[in-house]
């Protein structure tokens, strides 16, 4: 199954928890096939949303197997990225572990403005 196949799946399988817009940031910051860091950017009432629902750790349980795919088949990046949601779809942006870290730090300094 193609990441995009997969990503199409799980929002079909979720469609009544899918969130309008938000981003979760990630990274794997050490020698693991997993997201260690993930940093989840939606309006209070929608990520308790998430959570209750086990959105997001089926989010996250998705976002390992396509991490561990990709590492294991050698394709790059394959350590971090951003994940944008919308009504209707999911879109990852793979980087480098230390880029998606760079960007977390960005929209927590925005946050904080």
């Amino acid at each position: 199954m193609t990441e995009k196949t997969a990503l199409e799946e799980f929002v079909r399988d979720w469609a009544v928890h899918q969130p309008a817009a938000g981003r979760v940031i990630f990274a794997c910051t050490g020698d693991h096939d997993y997201a260690d860091i993930s940093t989840w950017t939606f309006d209070d009432p929608v990520y308790t949303e998430l959570l209750a629902s086990g959105y997001r750790s089926g989010f996250l349980q998705l976002l390992n197997k396509l991490i561990a795919a990709r590492m294991e088949a050698g394709q790059l990046p394959n350590s971090g990225g951003e994940a944008l949601f919308t009504r209707s779809a999911i879109d990852v942006h793979w980087t480098t572990a230390s880029e998606a870290l760079a960007w977390r730090e960005v929209v927590y300094l925005m946050e904080k403005a």
